[in-house]
């Protein structure tokens, strides 16, 4: 059996404030602070570009809408503060040990530009536990859509339990898909459309006799 996981809020988490991060990186290019939304937005809003390889695009579109003229690079000065305060505040969740336990094949499926999450994901150690990792940035599709989960089905050579922590990201795509999906409840709200709903990641073990 292949198990498949998300990584962002299933595996690993930032310490302290994602806004606070943001509003440090602003302030340090003298630029005024900006909603999480409104990050949030435009991150969504890039993620539908075809092979996203950093976070670059969501900068610009943040400047944009500003309705200001920036020096040149600032977006690329601005993504490059964004990604290593992150990096630096990157942990794994004490839950995640369970994944270096599972004697299957294991498939992550991330959201995100291409770079960022393979820092990401070499940072943790996870370079080294997962068979494969299929980043949305690097395959031109991003979760929600069934496409993604198909090209890990694909590259796997069969299906099998999805783990991801969003209703909406990670339940419905992998449904979708065909996939059984296990919802981590990490303290966001959810309508019970995951065949299963674990507290921990340790749970996974009763479930699938690991």
């Amino acid at each position: 059996m292949t198990f498949f996981f998300d990584l962002d809020g299933t595996l690993c988490k930032v310490n302290g404030s994602r806004k606070q991060i943001l509003d440090d990186c602003l302030d340090g290019c003298g630029i005024e602070s900006l909603s999480r939304d409104e990050y949030l937005k435009a991150h969504k809003n890039a993620l539908k570009q075809n092979k996203l390889k950093n976070r670059v695009p969501i900068f610009k579109e943040l400047l944009k809408n500003k309705g200001d003229n920036y020096r040149e690079g600032l977006a690329e000065e601005l993504a490059e503060r964004y990604n290593q305060k992150i990096l630096s505040n990157l942990v794994l969740y004490d839950d995640a040990d369970l994944i270096r336990d599972i004697d299957e094949d294991l498939v992550l499926i991330t959201n995100g530009p291409r770079e960022t999450q393979k820092q990401k994901v070499e940072r943790l150690g996870l370079d080294e536990v997962f068979d494969e990792v299929i980043i949305s940035g690097e395959v031109g599709f991003a979760k929600p859509d069934p496409l993604i989960f198909k090209i890990a089905h694909v590259r796997a050579g069969e299906k099998g339990p999805y783990v991801g922590n969003s209703p909406e990201f990670d339940v419905v795509g992998s449904k979708k898909a065909g996939f059984s999906s296990v919802l981590v409840d990490r303290g966001v709200e959810h309508n019970g459309e995951a065949d299963f709903v674990v507290d921990s990641l340790f749970e996974l073990r009763e479930i699938f006799d690991l």
